[in-house]
């Protein structure tokens, strides 16, 4: 009977874990990241590049992030929106850009696909984790 008792205590245990874990968002997400953005506008053959940072953190309200865009230097553009869990189990979070204006994502694999919400050009977004070498 001990032994079954504890190995129910380990199942729930496990379990309460497990639920915990798929909560989070991937830890090797989290840092600094830096580099050029390919911007393709309308039918262009070439994109314009743009220097681009992306920072992301734990927040302060437990399961939220930072997700702060800086474009050009840190005084050019920098937009410090929130990422939120929706239902991070499912791999579903959303950017809050803090303005009204709430992105949909959805974590799969190492990607994080999503829709902008632009009336007049539906656009897209395909972030990826990617490690490159200089």
């Amino acid at each position: 009977m001990k032994n079954l008792l504890f190995l129910l205590w380990g199942l729930v245990l496990g379990c309460a874990v497990h639920a915990q874990s798929t909560t989070e968002f991937p830890p090797k997400w989290l840092g600094h990241w830096e580099g050029k953005l390919s911007w393709y506008a309308g039918n262009a053959k070439t994109p314009k590049k743009v220097v681009m940072q992306l920072k992301i953190q734990a927040a302060d309200t437990l399961g939220h992030y930072t997700w702060q865009l800086i474009y050009g230097d840190q005084s050019e553009d920098n937009r410090p929106y929130v990422l939120k869990p929706v239902d991070a189990g499912k791999g579903h979070w959303a950017i809050d850009e803090r303005n009204g204006i709430v992105l949909d994502q959805f974590l799969v694999g190492d990607l994080l696909p999503g829709r902008l919400p632009f009336k007049t050009v539906p656009s897209s977004t395909i972030i990826a984790w990617k490690k490159t070498t200089s």
